[in-house]
């Protein structure tokens, strides 16, 4: 008896999952450097510049959102807008 082949199977196609990124483009000095971490239990955020430097801290009591990509947003709206000041750290305090 003759085996006929059997029809290719396609191959399936897997979609690569989107990564929030852990460090955004800083808009002082417009490197991949700036960091944000979120503090649930302190109800606090802190956004840190490797490269230039910068520091700002914000309470996220009246801030719905907590992700740091949403408060990376926050945050570059407001130093766009000149509503914030930064500070600038020195090599000292930014260990």
């Amino acid at each position: 008896m003759i085996k006929l082949g059997r029809r290719r199977a396609r191959r399936i196609i897997k979609k690569a999952k989107k990564v929030i990124p852990r460090l955004f483009r800083c808009p002082n000095c417009d490197r991949v450097t700036l960091s944000v971490t979120v503090d649930k239990d302190k109800n606090m955020a802190k956004v840190f510049c490797s490269s230039c430097k910068i520091y700002f801290e914000m309470d996220l009591s009246d801030f719905p959102l907590y992700e740091p990509v949403d408060i990376y947003g926050y945050f570059v709206d407001l130093f766009n807008e000149g509503e914030i000041e930064v500070e600038t750290l020195t090599k000292s305090e930014a260990r």
